[in-house]
C-alpha cells in the first residue's frame, strides 16, 4: 500500500457520480437504505461500445490519476474493480462471519468511498464485504440528514464521524505512514517477499488477510520487481570486479549507483510496490534483511558496508 493524496472537490469528481439523475438516487437510497437501488453500471460508467479504452471505466481512469494504475492494497498493474472501501451492503467480519446485514448504503456513490483494487484483493479470495472493527470501536450505522436533504459532508471518508471509527481495515487516503503497520521478509525459499503487520492493533496483520496480500504471485511480483534488479545490476559488476574489467574505486562507484536507484525508486510512483522499495532503504536492517539472502557469500559484508555509509542524494 502507499499513502495517496486525491481531491474530493465537486469539480474533481466524474460526470457520472455528480449527474442529476445521480444525485437524486443518492437522496432517495439514504431515506429508503435499500441497497438494491444501487446500481454498478453508474460506478462502473464503462465507455460506449465502439471506444478503444481496453476494460476500464470513466471512473477507474479518474482515479488512475492518483493510483498509476495500480491497486490500492497490493500496487499491482491489474485489472482493476471500483471498490467500495466501506461496504454498501452487508459488512462481514475478518473470518467472513455476518457483522451486520446493512453497510454503508448511503456512500454507494460516494467519491471518497471509491478506490482502485484488483479483483485479486477485492474478490477473489479478497476483501469482498469484509470490514471488521478494532474492538470498542464506535460504528457509523445510518446517514445524516439536514431539513431531510442528506448531510453530504458526513459522507466523505475524512468526516469526523468515519474518523471516530477505528476500522480493522487501513485506507491509502487516511493513513500517512505504512512503515508502523507492514514490515517485509524473505521466504525461507528464497522465493518471494512476504508483507508482515507490525502495529500493535493488528491492523497491519488484518489488511493483509482481508485482502489476501501474501499470495503467492504478489510475493513472487515483490521479489521479480523489486529485488531481482537490484541483485542482477550488482552481479554484473562483482563478476567485473572478479576478472579485473573494473578497479575496487569503479566497483564502488557503481554500487553506489545502484544504492541510489533503491532511493530514486521510492518516490516513481509509476513503479510497483513502493512500500517494498521504502522499507529497505529505511535502516541498514532492512536492507541487509531484504537484500544480503540473495547476494553472493563473498560480497554481503561489501554490500552491506556500501549501504550503511551511503548517503542517498
Amino acid at each position: 500500500m502507499r499513502n495517496i493524496t486525491r481531491s474530493y472537490l465537486f469539480d474533481d469528481i466524474p460526470n457520472k457520480l455528480k449527474e442529476p439523475n445521480t444525485l437524486d438516487l443518492i437522496e432517495e437510497i439514504a431515506v429508503s437504505g435499500n441497497v438494491s437501488q444501487i446500481v454498478p453500471a453508474i460506478y462502473r460508467d464503462p465507455y460506449p461500445a465502439g471506444i478503444d479504452q481496453g476494460n476500464q471505466s470513466r471512473i477507474i481512469d479518474k482515479l488512475n490519476e492518483w493510483y498509476f494504475n495500480k491497486c490500492a492494497y497490493c500496487e499491482r498493474i491489474l485489472f482493476l474493480d471500483v471498490e467500495h472501501y466501506r461496504p454498501k451492503g452487508e459488512i462481514r467480519g475478518l473470518n467472513n462471519e455476518l457483522v451486520r446485514n446493512t453497510g454503508y448504503y448511503w456512500i454507494g456513490y460516494e467519491w471518497s468511498n471509491l478506490i482502485p483494487a484488483c479483483i485479486t484483493c477485492n474478490r477473489q479470495g479478497g476483501k469482498i464485504s469484509k470490514f471488521p472493527f478494532l474492538i470498542g470501536s464506535v460504528q457509523v450505522t445510518n446517514p445524516t440528514f439536514i431539513g431531510g436533504v442528506l448531510d453530504k459532508g458526513k459522507c466523505n471518508i475524512k468526516c469526523d464521524e468515519f474518523l471516530g471509527e477505528k476500522p480493522l481495515m487501513l485506507h491509502p487516503e487516511i493513513e500517512t505512514n505504512f512503515l508502523n503497520y507492514f514490515s517485509f521478509t524473505v521466504d525461507d525459499d528464497l522465493s518471494g517477499i512476504t508483507i508482515v503487520g507490525i502495529d500493535d492493533d493488528e491492523r497491519g496483520n488484518g489488511t493483509i488477510n482481508i485482502c489476501n496480500l501474501n499470495r503467492w504471485e504478489t510475493r513472487k511480483d515483490r521479489l521479480q520487481s523489486v529485488i531481482k534488479d537490484f541483485i542482477s545490476s550488482n552481479k554484473v559488476i562483482v563478476e567485473k570486479l572478479k576478472i579485473n574489467r573494473i578497479n575496487e574505486s569503479l566497483f564502488k562507484q557503481m554500487l553506489e549507483n545502484n544504492i541510489q536507484k533503491l532511493y530514486n525508486d521510492c518516490d516513481d510512483l509509476l513503479l510497483n510496490h513502493t512500500l517494498l522499495r521504502k522499507f529497505i532503504v529505511s535502516s541498514p536492517a532492512n536492507f541487509n534483511s531484504i537484500i544480503l539472502p540473495f547476494t553472493d557469500d563473498n560480497f554481503k559484508e561489501i554490500i552491506s558496508t556500501a549501504f550503511e555509509n551511503y548517503t542517498p542524494l
